[in-house]
């Protein structure tokens, strides 16, 4: 878990997330894989500082997948696939056996808002598409899971930056 700091003060209060050092998070990291028992399901956070230049401030979670502490974890090439998700979201164990098979992943999809929304991301998808590049033909989309991802860390460098750059392109053009 990526937290800022309110946040990762409440699970450390809890008790139940391993605190990983926020300024060597591979080496703690490490160390906890190293100590746990063979197939111990571990939570663990480090406090990621806020990216000072964002206008947007919701995108701190996706900000975080392109920071070197992220990027650290992924070299050691323990994971195959990151999940991204809201902290409301409620996700049922039986996720943990599931892999989309012959995809790089999965995205949810959904809303809140009016019906005038699929319109408009239609709209601003054909206007940023050119810009963002080729799209991620692998991605399987699921039903209201809204801002969740389940993406194979083969392609997740990709699909984060054109993520990025899409939510970027929305917000300054469509929210402001």
């Amino acid at each position: 878990i990526a937290c800022v700091d309110e946040a990762c003060n409440q699970l450390e209060d809890e008790g139940y997330c391993h605190k990983l050092d926020s300024t060597d998070v591979t080496s703690s990291l490490t160390e906890l894989l190293r100590i746990r028992k063979h197939d111990e399901l571990l939570c663990y956070f480090a406090s990621v500082e806020e990216k000072a230049d964002e206008e947007y401030v919701f995108l701190h979670s996706l900000n975080y997948l392109e920071m070197e502490a992220f990027q650290s974890i992924l070299k050691l090439k323990y994971y195959d696939y990151v999940l991204r998700t809201d902290a409301d979201a409620i996700l049922f164990p039986g996720l943990l056996y599931m892999t989309p098979a012959g995809a790089d992943g999965w995205i949810g999809s959904g809303f809140s808002g009016d019906e005038v929304t699929p319109h408009l991301i239609r709209h601003f998808a054909e206007r940023l598409m050119p810009e963002l590049g080729e799209p991620l033909r692998n991605i399987t989309a699921l039903g209201s899971m809204q801002s969740t991802f389940y993406v194979n860390t083969r392609v997740l460098d990709r699909f984060v930056a054109v993520l990025i750059k899409a939510t970027r392109a929305l917000y300054s053009s469509a929210f402001t």
